[in-house]
């Protein structure tokens, strides 16, 4: 009976402690410092925060106030030297909410630079503000119990949104992007072979449904960490997503036992500082929190319609490289009386990078459309109608034109209902 049960709780048999919640913590802060420190070097700062004249807002967050020019690069620099602070124990605690606040104020700015790594790192944060590091063994047990967790539910969904034809049976997008990739050294050949595409994709399904079990489990760790490596490695060197794959190999951090994070910490001649703090009412917030993570996903089921070509609930939902999309977004303000009428030139209102992500995402273009009227408006003219005709390919098949061009989308309201007037 007693071997029994320790094999049903064997998942459970390999906790993390204060050295493993200190090796995690010390690698997502040098991470979020180099990010950081990337973003002032390459110049991305005044491209995608600075030079657009409108954002495209998140529902519900319209609110968040663009801080200005100046205060976009102060945002960067808190954020940067928040990150420093992560990697100092006495300062821990004062440095992950203000990274979080930062950093997730720089991410609502504009959701024209939305992708899901950045989205997971605001989660890390805010979960790092809760979590009692330096107390308790068993608090120091469950803190990285919870890590775990919401490492888990970003491979299971990432898992199961493969689980379709595309991905599965069609090996697209994959079988778009790595013949493109035919340059590369040693691989590169292998990469424009078809059958290759299907193995990738198979295979990705298959490590993320999988992956954070392997790790959980002593027997198998050792040979899932070489994975770990091996996959979010090669996804770095042929895929430009990032610090993306870098985050989720510091995450699997986490699932080694303390022992084994306890050696590491002294081969690096780094020593596990402890303080007393108390989980209290933060294990409530956490528990909530994941609950929500993991409910989130699976909002698209509310909504009627094609998921890819409506994208309504694809945000957040950890649909990873899933893909392959461009657009062709074409519109026309007309006045009240038919006397007006106007064809935009995109790039009078936008950025490149803004033109191409509206140019398929249908809730940016009802934005935009939005932010067309109500610049006629101020012009003088007359209830200003907005239509638009949109063409859409998604992965390689021919274009397919999802906006009804009779539909005045000034008339659609900015809410979480279906998308009536999208054809998918």
């Amino acid at each position: 009976m007693t071997e029994r049960r320790n094999h049903i709780f064997s998942f459970s048999a390999n906790p993390g402690g204060a050295a493993t919640f200190t090796l995690f913590r010390l690698a997502f802060g040098i991470l979020m410092a180099l990010a950081m420190l990337r973003m002032f070097l390459s110049g991305r700062i005044a491209a995608q925060f600075i030079e657009p004249s409108f954002r495209f807002t998140y529902f519900g967050f319209d609110w968040v106030p663009h801080p200005g020019n100046t205060g976009v690069y102060f945002l960067f620099g808190t954020a940067l030297l928040a990150s420093l602070l992560l990697l100092h124990p006495r300062w821990f605690r004062w440095a992950a909410p203000v990274f979080f606040l930062s950093f997730t104020w720089i991410e609502l700015i504009d959701k024209t630079t939305y992708l899901n790594h950045y989205y997971l790192v605001s989660c890390l944060a805010f979960m790092l503000i809760w979590l009692p590091y330096g107390s308790d063994a068993r608090s120091l047990r469950r803190s990285v119990l919870l890590l775990r967790i919401m490492i888990a539910i970003v491979y299971v969904h990432a898992g199961l949104a493969k689980i379709g034809h595309d991905w599965l049976f069609e090996a697209l997008p994959l079988r778009i992007w790595l013949p493109a990739k035919e340059h590369l050294p040693l691989i590169g050949p292998l990469l424009a072979k078809p059958f290759t595409a299907y193995l990738f994709s198979w295979i990705g399904c298959l490590y993320d449904l999988s992956i954070p079990f392997l790790l959980w489990h002593a027997s198998t760790r050792k040979w899932a960490y070489l994975s770990v490596l091996t996959f979010h490695g090669l996804t770095a060197w042929m895929f430009p997503i990032g610090v993306f794959p870098w985050v989720m190999a510091a995450a699997s951090l986490l699932f080694l036992d303390d022992n084994t994070a306890a050696r590491i910490l002294s081969r690096l001649r780094i020593s596990i500082s402890t303080r007393a703090l108390s989980f209290g009412f933060g294990r409530y917030v956490l528990m909530a929190f994941l609950f929500v993570q993991v409910l989130l996903p699976w909002r698209f089921l509310l909504y009627p319609g094609a998921f890819f070509y409506t994208e309504q609930g694809y945000r957040f939902s950890w649909r990873v490289m899933l893909v392959e999309k461009h657009g062709m977004a074409e519109f026309t303000v007309r006045d009240a009386e038919g006397i007006q009428r106007e064809s935009i030139r995109n790039e009078d209102y936008l950025t490149p990078n803004q033109i191409k992500q509206m140019s398929f995402q249908p809730d940016m273009i009802l934005e935009f459309a939005h932010h067309l009227g109500a610049i006629f408006k101020q012009r003088g003219w007359k209830e200003p109608a907005v239509h638009a005709e949109v063409w859409v390919t998604l992965n390689g098949r021919p274009a397919k034109m999802i906006c009804d061009p009779h539909t005045d989308l000034m008339k659609v309201p900015r809410n979480l209902e279906a998308y009536t007037w999208v054809r998918s």
